[in-house]
Formats: structure tokens, sequence, C-alpha cells
């Protein structure tokens, strides 16, 4: 309710106080595996803050958390955070990200993605890219 009021009543979103509500509730939405409904559309810090900490919470383990942190990086236009999103998400599962960025989740389809998936998988398989890319486009239409 904090976070809110302050939000809807313009209070500096950078402020120390703020922070530590909303990070809060961002630790909390993480350990529960909660999506960050709470976060305001005006509030890019608060999205910053909770695409790093879901970042740090995905390393090695969850593939949810990495996704997460890209759908937060495509909301805030960041090219940059959306390719390391990218790569953490592919590290941990090449599988899971192909089916995200193929655009069968639900999201757009995401190219840059969907390639670098294709390349990892055609060097660790010996295949080549060109035939995975038919047979990515065949199964996603």
């Amino acid at each position: 309710m904090a976070y809110r009021l302050w939000v809807a009543g313009d209070g500096d979103l950078e402020c120390e106080y703020i922070s530590t509500i909303r990070n809060t509730l961002i630790q909390d939405s993480i350990k529960n595996d909660r999506p960050f409904y709470f976060i305001n559309r005006t509030d890019t810090p608060g999205k910053v803050k909770a695409y790093e900490m879901l970042l740090e919470s995905s390393e090695g383990r969850k593939f949810n958390n990495a996704s997460k942190a890209y759908d937060l990086a495509l909301e805030l236009e960041d090219e940059e955070r959306t390719q390391s999103a990218r790569e953490i998400m592919i590290s941990l599962s090449p599988k899971n990200s192909l089916y995200y960025f193929s655009g069968r989740h639900g999201h757009v389809a995401d190219q840059v993605g969907v390639d670098a998936v294709l390349t990892l998988l055609s060097e660790q398989q010996g295949v080549d890219k060109t035939h995975l890319r038919r047979l990515v486009d065949k199964y996603s239409s």
C-alpha cells in the first residue's frame, strides 16, 4: 500500500525509502514466484531493480526468473539487458528458450533469440543451422 500511495502521489522513485519498500516487494515476489503486478508502469527504476534481482536469482537455476527478467528488459526497451537475459535463458535451457523465443509462449517471436539458440544447437549437435531453422519454422506455424 505504501508503494502504491507513493507512486500515486508522484513521490521520487529513486528515494531510499521507496527503494527499500520496492526491494522487499521484489524479493518477496521472487521468493514466492509471483508476478510483478505491483510495479507501476512508470516506475523505471523499479523495473530495472526487478530485472537485476531476477537475473541474480536465476544464475545456475531458475529459467522462469530469467524469462521474467527478459520480459522486463523488453518492456524497458533495453537491448543490452534483453541480450543479457537471452544469454542466461539459453545457458539454462536451450529447449525452453527456443520455445519462448519462437513465439509459442504467447509472446511476439524474437528472431535474435531464436538465431542464438539455433547457433548453439548447431554447434553442439553438428547439424546445419539452416536445417534447424526449417524445422523451427515448420513447427512454429
